[in-house]
């Protein structure tokens, strides 16, 4: 993707004025519902060698390692954290249409407003209209 269609859906998603009361409450569903599926894979041996994996670049300034005080560049973050996300919920899809999920973005969106210092506002505006899920249902 060219850095000028990057930069289109960039300022799509955040010149975004409102986010409706019921997109709000079903971002957060989202998130407690990936929550819920990582919790029991954090001490799990699938997940294991991805986390010894992120120990081996710690970052300060980084993004947290769900479940720990363990901070990593923020792609190493999402990428343990999509590890954990996703290893209980990896056959469930949204609207069982297509191979992707809401929470496909959120442990990614999470480590970047970390690292960035986004507020809770932005970050559930962020999950609110990423792009993935919007061009879900484009039909080519």
């Amino acid at each position: 993707m060219s850095d000028k269609y990057l930069r289109f859906l960039a300022r799509y998603t955040i010149n975004v004025k409102d986010i409706p009361n019921e997109t709000i409450h079903e971002v957060k569903r989202r998130i407690v519902d990936s929550f819920a599926v990582m919790y029991p894979t954090f001490h799990d041996n699938t997940t294991k060698p991805a986390k010894k994996y992120a120990y081996m670049f710690p970052d300060p300034n980084g993004s947290t390692v769900f479940g720990t005080n363990y901070k990593t560049n923020p792609e190493i973050a999402g990428f343990i954290n999509a590890a954990m996300v996703r290893y209980l919920d990896f056959n469930d899809t949204y609207l069982s249409k297509e191979p992707l999920h809401p929470s496909d973005m959120i442990r990614d969106l999470f480590a970047i407003a970390e690292w960035k210092e986004l507020s809770d506002k932005q970050l559930i505006k962020a999950i609110a209209y990423e792009i993935c899920i919007s061009l879900r249902m484009v039909r080519v």
